[in-house]
């Protein structure tokens, strides 16, 4: 594969990074080619490789993406790391690979004519390939203000 630098924010500031370009994955909601990347980063002294553990493991699970350029988002895919305990400050040795997160963007929906506009949203691919769609619909004041929950 491919040799790029890629800026990303860790550990609080903007890196510029080498990286491996991996085989492009796709995206299981809209089929789009997501771009995939190998990083390997070093980090000095156990304080350092902690922050930076927390970061990934937080980007692995969900909780948060890593920034990139151009409001491009990243997700972690797989993690390891290994390190060297033979000097005085311990060095570790981290493999990340990352993956474009896709960035949808849904303000309604429509069915038959009827439009619902969407207070909250989110889309779910299951391992059978199929979507699920969670929406939060705000209904209007004629409708007493309560909110409905469509899952489908």
């Amino acid at each position: 594969m491919t040799d790029l630098t890629v800026s990303l924010a860790l550990l609080g500031e903007p890196r510029n990074l080498t990286a491996e370009a991996l085989e492009m994955s796709t995206s299981p909601v809209t089929g789009r080619a997501l771009r995939r990347l190998r990083l390997e980063l070093g980090a000095r002294g156990t304080e350092q490789h902690e922050r930076l553990l927390a970061e990934l493991e937080a980007a692995a699970n969900g909780n948060m993406l890593i920034a990139g350029t151009d409001d491009e988002r990243w997700k972690v895919t797989s993690h390891s790391y290994s390190y060297r305990d033979d000097r005085i400050t311990p060095t570790f040795e981290h493999t990340v690979d990352l993956e474009e997160d896709e960035q949808l963007a849904l303000d309604r929906v429509e069915f038959r004519g009827l439009s619902l506009i969407l207070g909250r949203w989110s889309a779910e691919a299951s391992l059978n390939g199929r979507v699920s769609v969670n929406l939060l619909i705000d209904m209007d004041r004629v409708h007493s203000g309560v909110g409905c929950h469509l899952r489908f």
